[in-house]
């Protein structure tokens, strides 16, 4: 949060995402609702409905798979 020139409060964040080891099994065809946690935070409907969710980030990566995941979270937080 930070003060506004109007001396109001306005937040700053507008996107958060965990990065976790998890390998969701995840049906895009079904609603980010009929996925059970913790998978519905992987779920890309619920990830760009929120602009809040979770991404999978292990050892191992390759640039590639790293490239991917951030292109991921930034078309999420900026669509």
């Amino acid at each position: 949060m930070r003060e506004a020139e109007t001396g109001s409060v306005e937040g700053i964040v507008t996107a958060a995402y965990l990065l976790a080891p998890h390998l969701p099994e995840l049906n895009e065809e079904t609603g980010y609702r009929d996925t059970a946690m913790p998978g519905r935070l992987f779920h890309p409907e619920y990830r760009r409905s929120f602009c809040f969710g979770a991404v999978t980030l292990r050892p191992g990566m390759t640039v590639g798979e790293l490239g991917a995941v951030l292109r991921t979270i930034a078309a999420d937080a900026t669509s």
